[in-house]
């Protein structure tokens, strides 16, 4: 069937396949949004139309134009309003989400995401589902709220694996994956997190698999497996490493990871070249979130080579622009680094601020692991008990559709 046979729920449809392939690629989305906005033109569907413009600012942000995209994606969730399609509005809402996240606005994302997104999602699975309860449990963990992370990313997890999407399984795994290693359950962590990349290699999403890769490799460097955790992410900064990345945070993220993996094998001078590319990246892009990777191990790294003053400035920018309360890694390390390295210069005093810093964001970090492990089991237990009463009714359904058969029969 071409485009103009298209009716407009598969029009719709095109939406959030357009927007898993506009990572990699923006201009593939752009491509659906001028065929979709001709079809809308063409058929007098106004509303096809904002889809289409939703569309173009979706391209826009996936290209690091954010104040293209903000106003656009608050244009068209006004639009949708006027004529109440809810999905319309929930997916525009969801692009400002987005871009409120990658300025750091975790609390004004969160809060959009409950009043404004969750009361219109439908009860059924669909792929604009999967894609929200993802955010929102990154968001959820960002603020500190652990638990509720993990209903929301397996509630993701589950819808995306009866969708059959296997690259929302794996994103969604890898999440899951991430949020066990920081609350101390890096082994379990570790297999999410394999399984997460052995999806992700085979994947027609480019951005993927470097960064799955790049989230294993800090779990296995939580395991101290420092050698493991480097094979995990060669492939991807080596000398053609600019083909498997689709934009500089995400690059920036994994040559830091891969130069902090090489910096405790004792590569020094490896580790400086590819940490050189990671902060040269630093300024070009807006993805809050990530930088504090960047600036720990430029800091760990100064630390090595012995320039003091330079280590404490960068392992306390690391310390600083980590503002999220649950992905707390980042924060850890550096804490404990910048107050071994304040008691090694004799500064006591502040080896002791350091450490108490430290000592509480620990003593946080381990409660939500208490409470993440029982809220995991009792998570799973329900998920068990779903399944049970689900294949006991489709099988109740398979025995009556039998009998009313053999008595149709007779």
């Amino acid at each position: 069937m071409n485009e103009h046979e298209w009716s407009e729920t598969e029009w719709r449809e095109s939406c959030f396949l357009a927007f898993d392939l506009m990572r990699d690629a923006p201009e593939q989305g752009r491509a659906i949004a001028a065929a979709m906005r001709r079809q809308a033109l063409a058929r007098r569907l106004p509303v096809l139309g904002t889809f289409a413009e939703l569309l173009f600012a979706f391209a826009d942000f996936f290209e690091g134009k954010l104040a293209l995209a903000e106003p656009e994606f608050e244009r068209t969730a006004a639009m949708f309003e006027l004529v109440g399609d809810e999905e319309g509005i929930a997916f525009a809402n969801l692009g400002t989400v987005a871009v409120w996240r990658k300025h750091g606005m975790s609390e004004q994302a969160y809060s959009l995401c409950h009043s404004k997104i969750l009361p219109l999602l439908s009860s059924r699975d669909n792929r604009l589902s999967v894609m929200i309860f993802n955010i929102l449990g990154t968001l959820s963990q960002e603020l500190g709220f652990t638990e509720e992370a993990v209903r929301h990313f397996y509630t993701s997890l589950e819808q995306a694996r009866r969708l059959n999407i296997p690259n929302r399984v794996s994103q969604v795994l890898a999440n899951l994956g991430e949020i066990f290693y920081l609350s101390g359950n890096a082994t379990y962590a570790e297999e999410l997190l394999e399984e997460a990349r052995r999806l992700a290699v085979n994947s027609n999403e480019r951005w993927l698999a470097p960064f799955i890769s790049t989230m294993l490799a800090l779990c296995k460097l939580a395991l101290e497996k420092y050698e493991e955790a480097y094979l995990s992410v060669l492939s991807y900064v080596d000398e053609d490493s600019a083909a498997h990345h689709t934009d500089n945070a995400s690059r920036a993220f994994c040559f830091s990871v891969a130069a902090y993996t090489l910096a405790m094998q004792g590569q020094l001078s490896k580790a400086d070249q590819l940490n050189a590319v990671a902060m040269d990246l630093l300024e070009s892009f807006e993805d809050r979130p990530l930088k504090p990777y960047s600036w720990w191990v430029s800091g760990h790294l100064h630390q090595c080579h012995q320039r003091y003053p330079e280590a404490i400035h960068d392992l306390q920018r690391a310390i600083e622009e980590n503002a999220n309360k649950g992905y707390c890694y980042t924060s850890l390390c550096a804490m404990k680094a910048l107050g071994d390295l304040y008691a090694s210069l004799g500064q006591f005093e502040e080896a002791y601020q350091q450490q108490q810093c430290y000592l509480e964001l620990y003593t946080k970090m381990q409660g939500r692991a208490t409470r993440l492990h029982v809220e995991t089991v009792e998570f799973k237990n329900a998920l068990k008990q779903t399944e049970l009463a689900l294949r006991l009714t489709e099988s109740a359904l398979q025995e009556r559709q039998l009998l009313q058969h053999q008595l149709a029969s007779r």
